[in-house]
């Protein structure tokens, strides 16, 4: 089936809507229409769709994405996935690029650039933390040589360590420490790539309010002034109390 004709067979449940976008699919070129779509995603949009994702509900948020002229719909698609928050579980990075689009419109995470991914590793199983480089490198490796995959220059990776605040204890510290060692090639991949790293702690309070502190900073300061570990996790654990005294 011809482009054509499977724009000829969108849905066209709003039909001003779709002649509108295809007035200025038509009409405007990529640049202008590019600022459009910065617009409709702006900040707050973007943190309205990620709360929505939470609960299921993404495709929900754009009822009229499908009377949209179709082509238009994909860039906004393709906008909208190079631009999110991608919070991914390490032990899913090797499938999560190949993901289907939820509206239906073939724009999967592996066909955009990406700027940002959050990878969450959680602290309370000893399989996940072990070998970050054997999670991480494939998943690396298949955004820079895929021929449509790719992180943008401007991309972040976090490393996102999760724990409960009431299951601290010596094997969360010594999981954190050891996680945190592992991070070494890592950065190594990501300085050759020119990524940007960083890492954070997370907790998940019983009300499910989450605190985070952000940790690489003060792991590399640490290791540059050889601190001792516990001088660290001391550290950090202040800052985590004081997020969520912020926070109440």
């Amino acid at each position: 089936m011809t482009p054509k004709c499977k724009e000829q067979q969108q849905d066209k449940k709003n039909q001003p809507l779709y002649d509108l976008t295809q007035v200025v699919r038509d009409r405007l070129p990529r640049e202008l229409r590019d600022e459009i779509y910065s617009h409709v995603l702006d900040k707050s949009t973007m943190q309205a769709i990620e709360s929505k994702s939470k609960a299921g509900g993404l495709p929900e948020l754009y009822p009229d994405i499908h009377s949209m002229y179709p082509s238009m719909a994909q860039e906004l698609i393709t906008t909208y996935t190079s631009h999110a928050k991608h919070s991914i579980h390490i032990l899913e990075l090797e499938s999560y690029l190949k993901t289907p689009d939820v509206f239906g419109l073939g724009i999967r995470p592996i066909d955009v650039e990406l700027r940002s991914i959050v990878v969450k590793v959680s602290l309370k199983y000893n399989d996940e933390h072990t070998n970050l480089e054997h999670h991480l490198s494939p998943f690396l490796d298949t955004c820079a040589t895929h021929d449509k995959a790719r992180l943008h220059r401007e991309h972040t990776l976090r490393i996102d360590f999760r724990m409960g605040i009431f299951h601290w204890d010596k094997h969360i510290e010594s999981r954190l420490i050891k996680s945190l060692r592992c991070l070494s090639k890592i950065v190594e991949q990501c300085q050759t790539r020119k990524l940007a790293l960083d890492a954070s702690l997370t907790s998940l309070q019983w009300d499910r309010q989450e605190y985070r502190v952000d940790i690489y900073k003060p792991w590399v300061e640490m290791q540059s002034k050889g601190t001792k570990g516990r001088y660290f996790l001391d550290m950090i654990m202040e800052g985590m109390r004081r997020e969520a005294f912020r926070k109440t």
